[in-house]
């Protein structure tokens, strides 16, 4: 029978000491130990989907968890000599945000995330829009609806602290306005997410105000870090143009396009301004890939002929007509050559994402010590 080395310290001190208490310390240890065996079994046999909710800014928000089941906190080695309960590898998540009016579990069966998060090994994560009309606020200016930004920015911080979580490899995919909401995140958290995958998105929208020509542009703030992109956008899209210009629903108002979102990220990433150009399944498929970014981040147009507002893997994409991507497997081989690009740290910035309050209180110490070394050099 092989020996642990809690079991055999337990051992030695028992013979050295040869007491009473010494033997129920024993038995404790044995019946602590099989608690633990028995929890860490549990932790493994856990549900793969998981619905769950939390309170923010007011309101009971919900988000699902696929977790397949070989994820595990801890592992065995098996040999003598070395401890039996090794750390077990972090591992990749995958934020995904969905069109307005569904949800996260239709989202997982449009996508089919989940049979790739087990196939590829990554937890994934869905967050729900609030709300009957299940709308995010991706541009922050909608004073009815909930602080999206900072929901999802708790969303990913709890599954960080509750799971095996890899810091490099936190990734986004969104679709439609879930895309729009992913690139807000993204800008304002550059340091937390590695790389966004979008499908049918923009950064922005273009209003019409006054007289005819008279334009302005509401978008996400353009990015300042570097951060992988890669985007598809059908021609055919009717919900958010792929060249942005035609009204939304009659109401005078148009998407920036395609290209002008892309080239938002070329310039932040300080990519080859000329792309490398692709196509597939007989001309219908081009692939733009502007490379040599800072980090070694890309930025990657899909543009699809004939495609429209659907998720290019889904079944009513292939009834329109477009050519039906493994759009899964494509991101996911974009993520895996992609893992977070620290930025260098902008002591201005980190300074304005600090609380009112924790603001006032480094004024106030400031002050205090200011005073105190200027009393001690007047009474020198």
């Amino acid at each position: 029978m092989k020996m642990t080395a809690g079991w055999k310290q337990m051992a030695a001190g028992v013979r050295r000491a040869g007491s009473l208490t010494c033997v129920f310390i024993m038995l404790a240890y044995f019946v602590v130990s099989g608690c633990a065996a028995r929890a860490a079994t549990a932790t493994t046999g856990v549900e793969n989907w998981i619905s769950l909710s939390l309170r923010h800014d007011g309101r009971q928000r919900t988000y699902h968890l696929y977790i397949p089941p070989e994820y595990t906190d801890g592992g065995s080695s098996g040999t003598e000599g070395k401890p039996e309960d090794l750390p077990a590898p972090a591992w990749p998540l995958v934020l995904l945000l969905h069109a307005d009016g569904s949800n996260g579990r239709e989202y997982a069966e449009v996508s089919g995330m989940n049979t790739l998060a087990r196939q590829a090994g990554f937890i994934a994560l869905y967050a729900d829009a609030a709300g009957e009309k299940a709308e995010w606020n991706a541009l922050g200016i909608k004073d009815d609806l909930p602080d999206d930004l900072g929901f999802l920015k708790r969303l990913v911080d709890e599954v960080r602290r509750a799971y095996r979580i890899d810091e490099k490899r936190i990734y986004l995919i969104g679709h439609a306005a879930g895309g729009m909401m992913g690139y807000r995140l993204v800008v304002e958290y550059p340091r937390l997410f590695a790389a966004i995958a979008t499908a049918g998105a923009s950064m922005g929208v273009r209003h019409q105000s006054g007289s005819p020509g008279e334009n302005y542009i509401l978008t996400v703030p353009p990015p300042k870090h570097p951060v992988s992109v890669l985007a598809f956008h059908g021609e055919a899209d009717k919900v958010i143009p792929y060249d942005g210009r035609p009204p939304i629903f009659g109401s005078g108002e148009g998407y920036l396009s395609a290209a002008e979102s892309i080239q938002l990220w070329v310039a932040a990433n300080r990519c080859r301004e000329v792309p490398k150009r692709e196509t597939s399944h007989d001309g219908l498929v081009i692939e733009e890939t502007y490379s040599g970014g800072t980090g070694g981040t890309e930025v990657v147009l899909v543009t699809i002929k004939k495609g429209g507002h659907a998720w290019p893997e889904s079944q009513e994409a292939a009834e329109a007509g477009a050519p039906v991507l493994k759009a899964g497997e494509m991101i996911w081989e974009f993520f895996a050559a992609h893992p977070l690009v620290a930025p260098p740290l902008n002591i201005n910035e980190e300074i304005k994402r600090l609380p009112p309050w924790f603001t006032a209180l480094l004024i106030v110490a400031g002050f205090i010590i200011f005073r105190t070394l200027l009393r001690k050099a007047l009474h020198r």
